[in-house]
């Protein structure tokens, strides 16, 4: 499976809250079982990253802690993707959170065509809010565009996994 970088695709949902601050866009062909939803992709993997990046999440909440709150709480992430969708479709979720320092959305979409692996896309938008959320950007922003790819691909192989009874 590879996933690779895109120009976030005009025809998304989460295009509307462009422009932005900062905008990324991941892309792959994976095959998964039509069940699926864009939810579903998001829940793997907002709770299912791989051990490297769960120790890099916690570092980065005690290092960020004095510039407000981050969790990083499986079960935590779990209420929170299902409590802050903003925008749905049938194709596509977009979630988000705001705070004092930035607004960040995030979008799933899967697109199916006939005799194709179906294409995963995922999203991310940042508007930053004033100079801390400046300054926590730019401390993570060279990580999220290392984490996002290797999550995804994590999230989509425990996808692809059959369910135990």
């Amino acid at each position: 499976m590879k996933i690779r970088p895109i120009p976030v695709p005009s025809d998304t949902l989460i295009a509307r809250y462009l422009p932005a601050d900062y905008a990324d866009a991941f892309s792959c062909d994976c095959p998964l079982p039509e069940t699926i939803t864009p939810d579903d992709v998001h829940l793997a993997f907002w709770t299912t990253a791989p051990g490297w990046v769960e120790t890099l999440t916690r570092l980065r909440d005690r290092l960020v802690r004095p510039l407000g709150p981050a969790g990083s709480n499986r079960e935590a992430r779990k209420l929170w993707v299902r409590q802050n969708v903003v925008d749905r479709s049938a194709t596509e979720t977009v979630i988000a959170k705001d705070d004092k320092r930035l607004r960040f959305l995030c979008s799933v979409r899967i697109d199916q065509t006939a005799g194709k692996e179906p294409r995963i896309t995922f999203c991310t938008v940042v508007h930053l809010h004033n100079r801390s959320g400046k300054i926590y950007f730019a401390l993570i922003r060279p990580f999220h565009e290392r984490i996002v790819p290797a999550t995804l691909k994590n999230a989509l192989q425990r996808l692809q996994e059959p369910k135990q009874p």
